[in-house]
């Protein structure tokens, strides 16, 4: 049982690093050569827990092989338009100016109702009010409104926003995260002390947040609830 245990640790491990090598896109948003490396790692890390006869090292040296095609092809593949084509595909241009392309949606194997449903979810109800609907390399397909159709911004009303920034989560849960106050340009005792000015903890706290403009939400845990600290906040 510690056998079994220790080796699928040791998987556990290896595919942990390995995705996180391959980076932090979804599954919807891969390439189709990093999809397939994705479902052969699954099934070549399952053989030796499936099978403690067999030696670890038969699936440690494919994996490792196959995490070093995700760094050779991409090399060959951006010095080859036509390699790169055939690795990652290219993007189809479905919708013209509110005109589907039915050759190419045959082509793509889609129908209608698909192509309507992925509309629906960019809040467009119209073919017609789509100027150019592009399907992606990974599945994705990117919709450029006609200009009539697209939303009335800020600069449209020659209106000037009020700038925020992004909001920093400085504490959550008790846990104060340094990456945040790092990027802000403070330490924990100016924390202290800014809690200290409110009569507050860090530990009173559920979630402190501050952004780029100094604007701050602050909201106090509850005595009876607890929270499961991220171990990315330190």
């Amino acid at each position: 049982m510690f056998t079994l245990a220790a080796r699928t640790l040791i998987i556990y491990i290896i595919l942990i690093g390995g995705l996180r090598f391959m980076g932090k896109r979804q599954v919807g948003q891969l390439q189709v050569s990093e999809l397939v490396v994705t479902l052969l790692l699954s099934e070549i890390a399952a053989i030796p827990i499936a099978d403690s006869n067999i030696p670890l090292i038969f699936s440690i040296v494919p994996v490792l092989l196959l995490l070093s095609f995700e760094v050779i092809i991409p090399f060959f593949t951006s010095r080859s338009a036509k390699l790169n084509r055939f690795v990652s595909g290219s993007p189809s241009l479905i919708i013209k100016k509110g005109v589907l392309d039915q050759r190419e949606m045959f082509n793509l194997r889609l129908n209608v109702e698909e192509v309507l449903a992925e509309l629906r979810q960019k809040n467009i109800t119209d073919i017609a009010d789509v100027e150019y609907a592009i399907l992606e390399q990974n599945g994705q397909l990117s919709v450029i409104p006609r200009t009539g159709a697209q939303p009335v911004t800020l600069d449209d009303m020659q209106l000037e926003a009020k700038k925020h920034g992004f909001a920093h989560p400085i504490v959550v849960c008790g846990q104060v995260n340094k990456d945040s106050l790092s990027t802000l340009g403070y330490d924990q005792t100016w924390l202290h002390q800014i809690l200290a000015e409110k009569s507050l903890l860090v530990e009173d706290l559920l979630l402190y947040t501050m952004d780029d403009c100094g604007n701050e939400t602050i909201i106090e845990r509850a005595k009876e609830t607890s929270c499961a600290h991220s171990s990315s906040a330190s």
